[in-house]
């Protein structure tokens, strides 16, 4: 499997349909490592909830990459799975740097559903605040579709007012669904329940 070294200031805009899609996922793929590495500064080596894009004999990988950040500009990651690696340059103080995403104070597991995941990862996409705290997720080592956030009850009870609001405006059922499933397991994270 290759390595890959990457600069973020040279990929592809992320929404540009004129760049050919395998490309606009690499970069995808490139921007969400940075942000769960630089979502924790302070941490060893982890596993995210990101999963690998590499295809091996033809069908994608999709396990989870481990990534490792220096603290300054580099980030290292790989996938335990196929063994693709690489590590990422460019990045310090651009949109995708969380590390500047406040971690201080004691913490709680909250766990949440992949879909659920998804979810706020689209609503939180130009909240650098709080999509620092949704791409600390890392998966649960015994429950496949479910992710752990390790949180400060304030970080989730600000993502409580999040759920609430996208609750107030959303028409569709499933979404209201998964925005009621949330806001029950926030309730309950922070309540140490």
């Amino acid at each position: 499997m290759p390595a890959w070294t990457t600069d973020v200031r040279h990929l592809a805009p992320a929404k540009d349909e004129s760049i050919p899609a395998a490309a606009r996922k690499r970069a995808a793929f490139t921007r969400a490592l940075v942000e769960a590495a630089t979502s924790q500064p302070g941490a060893a080596g982890w596993t995210t909830s990101v999963r690998c894009i590499a295809r091996v004999v033809r069908k994608p990988c999709g396990a989870a990459i481990a990534v490792k950040y220096d603290g300054v500009d580099g980030v290292t990651w790989s996938c335990a799975a196929c063994a693709e690696s690489g590590s990422i340059y460019g990045f310090r103080e651009g949109p995708h740097d969380l590390s500047f995403v406040g971690d201080t104070g004691e913490h709680v597991t909250w766990g949440v559903r992949a879909d659920e995941y998804e979810l706020l990862l689209a609503a939180t996409e130009s909240e650098p605040e709080r999509r620092g705290i949704v791409v600390r997720a890392r998966p649960h080592p015994d429950l496949p579709g479910v992710l752990l956030v390790r949180a400060t009850t304030a970080e989730l009870d600000d993502l409580y007012t999040l759920v609430e609001d996208l609750a107030e405006t959303t028409r569709g059922r499933r979404q209201a669904e998964l925005l009621g499933a949330l806001r029950f397991s926030l309730a309950a994270a922070m309540d140490g329940v």
